[in-house]
């Protein structure tokens, strides 16, 4: 099987400012200025190139010129990655230690996360090739049985595309649970599919997953923030979402609109179905029971509640 993905990476989840570095050796002071950021990173990854310029005694001119020359159209592009590699290294007790300590207050970080969040979504709306993800909706389609693995935070998103699939004619299902995860991957087959999310340095369950998916022959989707990652590099099929964000549990924003859209493609891929399948919720969203309903309040039942108000107070 061919291993392709859909769309581009948003940077490589920690590893892409080092493999820069390897890549665009430097020499004299940018060398000695991009170690000085990297050995200070707790102090550095928030920092501006006004500030970064201040803090090793430079102008913020060098500090652009050096991010250039490794390769960065700007300096936003420097300081994501520097920051997605801040995030690979350290837990989220640190990421919030830092950002507490660099005494800019809440309100600037609750606007840093909005402006992060958007800036996440355009990226992924540039990064994205719609005809590959109507692809592997129909390809998608195909799959017998699908299997959605991820675990901790990730798995909420695991249940939510599981339950998406189900209602529009695919079987399929996110198991909860190492051992019930193991159990439904054994059973899976050349007519299934796997689909795993996690993320940077990814947990051992979605991956091994979709090793052993993909050793028997299922088609396997690996949803995470990198091509580099263990998962893109277990899986057959690659779709890209950046995580980075001012959260220290970080955003899932962009994952979200990926799962969405990925929806949407498996959705037109086989309409007639979607909407066989979907038929039976038109009636539900009329006059179902699911909704709430305020209960009518009789005219002597009502007259007798204001009397006990009044006599209560």
């Amino acid at each position: 099987m061919n291993r392709a993905r859909v769309g581009t990476p948003n940077g490589e989840s920690g590893s892409a400012l080092m493999q820069r570095l390897r890549a665009r050796p430097l020499s004299g002071g940018r060398r000695q200025l991009v170690d000085g950021i990297l050995e200070n990173l707790d102090e550095t990854v928030f920092l501006s190139s006004r500030e970064l310029a201040t803090r090793f005694k430079t102008d913020p001119a060098t500090v652009v010129r050096t991010a250039q020359a490794l390769g960065y159209g700007a300096f936003a592009d420097f300081s994501r990655e520097l920051r997605e590699h801040f995030l690979t290294r350290v837990n989220p007790y640190r990421v919030l230690a830092a950002e507490a300590s660099d005494e800019r207050g809440p309100d600037f970080h609750v606007r840093r996360s909005l402006n992060g969040d958007l800036a996440a979504v355009q990226h992924l709306q540039t990064s994205l090739d719609p005809a590959a993800l109507t692809a592997l909706g129909v390809r998608l389609r195909k799959c017998r049985h699908i299997v959605v693995v991820a675990g901790d935070i990730e798995h909420t998103f695991a249940e939510f595309l599981a339950y998406a699939l189900s209602a529009i004619g695919l079987t399929a299902i996110a198991p909860a649970g190492e051992g019930l995860t193991l159990q439904r991957q054994r059973s899976l087959t050349s007519a299934d599919g796997l689909i795993a999310l996690t993320f940077r340095r990814c947990l051992r369950v979605p991956v091994a997953a979709l090793k052993e998916a993909r050793e028997r022959g299922a088609f396997t989707l690996a949803i995470t923030d990198a091509e580099t990652t263990p998962a893109a590099r277990a899986a057959e099929r690659v779709l890209l979402a950046p995580i980075e964000g001012e959260s220290f549990a970080s955003s899932y924003v962009a994952v979200m609109t990926l799962i969405n859209a990925l929806l949407v493609a498996c959705s037109h891929a086989d309409a007639r179905r979607s909407l066989e399948f979907l038929k039976p919720t038109e009636a539900e969203y009329g006059i179902g029971l699911r909704w709430h309903r305020e209960t009518p309040v009789r005219r002597g039942t009502a007259k007798l509640r204001r009397k006990t108000r009044k006599a209560r107070a």
